[in-house]
Formats: C-alpha cells, sequence, structure tokens
C-alpha cells in the first residue's frame, strides 16, 4: 500500500517456512499491495490529520461491513487505491500520499507473507 526504498535484505532461512519465497521485492517496481476492493486499506481517526480535511474527503470512502458497522476506506479505482500511480517523478510505480498515507500502509512490510500473497494475487509470483 505503500512505496518503500529499495530492500536488499533477505529474510532469515531460519525463519523462513520451508518451500517460502524469501526475495524481498522492490516496491517501486510492485505496486501489489495496493490492489484490493473498497474495504481493502481502511483509514482510522489517526490517519485525518496526516491525510488533512481535503484529503479525507477526496481520497476516502466510507464502507458497510455488515450489521451496520461503518468504517473508512481509501477509494478503489480500476481495483487500486486512488493514491497509487504507475510512474512517479522519479520513474518508480507507488503512493502519491507516501508522507500521509495511512497507518494500515505504513505497517505494510515487503517481502512479508502478506506482501507475497499480494504479489501472487496479482500474478506476480
Amino acid at each position: 500500500m505503500s512505496v518503500a526504498p529499495t530492500h536488499t535484505r533477505t529474510p532469515s532461512a531460519a525463519t523462513a517456512a520451508p518451500g517460502a519465497v524469501t526475495a524481498v521485492p522492490d516496491c517501486r517496481t510492485c505496486g501489489a499491495c495496493c490492489y484490493g476492493d473498497e474495504m481493502w486499506i481502511h483509514v482510522m481517526a489517526s490517519d485525518d490529520a496526516r491525510l488533512g480535511e481535503d484529503g479525507v474527503r477526496h481520497l476516502t470512502v466510507l464502507t458497510e461491513h455488515g450489521r451496520g458497522y461503518i468504517a473508512r476506506s481509501m477509494k478503489m479505482v480500476g481495483g487500486r487505491c486512488i493514491a497509487f500511480r504507475d510512474r512517479l517523478a522519479d520513474g518508480g510505480c507507488g503512493c502519491s500520499i507516501y508522507e500521509t498515507r495511512p497507518d494500515i500502509c505504513r505497517e505494510f512490510e515487503a517481502g512479508t507473507p502478506d506482501c507475497h500473497a499480494a504479489r501472487r494475487r496479482r500474478g506476480f509470483e
């Protein structure tokens, strides 16, 4: 959900599951974690100050999660986060609001099982 610096580390073979992919992908050529449905990237109250009133209004949508539970999520356009760009000024792909991105995006790490699952869903692995 976010753009991170190019990673060169690999998870320890001792901590990797048997048969697991251990290479850490370069986020600047991927963006798989930014794809999903309208409930994919949750925006919490703690994100509001960073996103600002304008960002909250233009980048987020209210989603119903059943039993009347309403949450706010990033808008999705064409199955991906509205903030994702195929090409940024530096030539890589990634988040156009990287500095103000939601906490869930800040916590997502390249090379984790969730990262590789997102890459498999997009056909990158």
